[in-house]
């Protein structure tokens, strides 16, 4: 990255002259050995970005330690804050991407894993029952925007918001195991 420049109107000069241009280029096959490209950042505020664990996590509820698969899903948006750094990162490793749906697919892997990884945790970490684990996704949500942060900060990407909407143990035999040892404690 040569120069960045700010919003604005600017005027993009060259000293070529197109008659040394060509006899220079015909040395070189035709191929201009001065080559010059200009990208447009758009540093605005994504649209809310929907998410989701694309497999169920595994956790054991604190209380009853019964193994349970959880299943994740929320928004998030982002705003491109350091140009320089978006473009030497992605650019610069020939990755290009054009359109939010390809910078989506990009951080999806990268994401997810943080999100699975550190969700689990937080729910161990919470002491909470899992049924109830709804009640805590604000704090869960603010744990995690940290550690995702960090990922789309290395990429020069500000992570304006982050949510979960919700938080949901899947309905098979491990829940109806959890929640009949709930009920038989009298929680319920």
């Amino acid at each position: 990255v040569e120069q960045v420049f700010s919003s604005g109107t600017y005027k993009l000069n060259t000293n070529n002259y197109p008659f040394i241009s060509r006899l220079r280029n015909a040395f070189s096959g035709g191929i201009s050995t001065f080559n010059c490209v200009v990208y447009f950042v758009r540093k605005s505020v994504s649209m809310e970005i929907l998410w989701g664990t694309d497999s169920p996590i595994q956790v054991r509820d604190p209380v009853f330690q019964i193994a349970c698969d959880v299943q994740a899903r929320g928004s998030y948006k982002v705003s491109i804050d350091d140009s320089a750094k978006f473009l030497t990162k992605l650019i610069g490793n020939n990755i290009f991407l054009t359109t939010q749906k390809e910078l989506i697919n990009f951080f999806r892997g990268q994401f997810l894993m943080h999100i699975k990884t550190n969700l689990a945790k937080a729910i161990r970490n919470n002491g909470e029952e899992l049924i109830g684990i709804n009640a805590h996704q604000e704090s869960i949500a603010r744990e995690l925007s940290q550690i995702i942060e960090t990922i789309f900060d290395e990429y020069g990407i500000y992570l304006q918001a982050f949510s979960i909407e919700s938080i949901d143990v899947v309905d098979n035999e491990n829940r109806r195991k959890l929640e009949d040892a709930i009920s038989s404690k009298g929680i319920m």
